[in-house]
């Protein structure tokens, strides 16, 4: 009969790279966002043991990292991505842990919209002459 695994120590155990730590701002608006928010994400960041490479997962295009929030995200909330962590020799991925930072959405000025209707405006008279 096979041999059941610790469901506390994860998938596969041994040796493992390193846990790493990446600190993202994310608008408001990429919360809740359905295809999710990409956050660039540096091939390598620091350790203890210096810059270390990190995993690079298949939803992963190598500079960022896709992440799919949801609408009520908690103040200083930390995701960890299994696997996606420091990379060693020899061992399995350690896990990258992202913290999010909730940025409010710039606000519009009113002299923008401004500036955008008059073009429209001046775009709508330039047709009628």
């Amino acid at each position: 009969m096979a041999e059941l695994g610790n469901i506390l120590e994860g998938p596969g155990s041994g040796p493992c790279g390193p846990d790493l730590q990446f600190h993202a701002k994310v608008p408001q608006s990429a919360l809740g966002r359905g295809t999710g928010y990409a956050v660039k994400v540096p091939l390598q960041l620091p350790s203890d043991d210096g810059l270390v490479s990190r995993a690079v997962s298949g939803m992963d295009d190598g500079q960022h990292v896709q992440l799919h929030l949801p609408p009520q995200l908690p103040e200083g909330a930390v995701l960890r991505l299994r696997g996606q962590g420091g990379v060693r020799e020899g061992a399995r991925p350690g896990d990258l842990f992202v913290h999010i930072e909730v940025v409010p959405a710039r606000p519009v000025w009113p002299w923008a919209v401004a500036a955008v209707t008059l073009a429209g405006a001046v775009a709508a008279v330039m047709r009628l002459v």
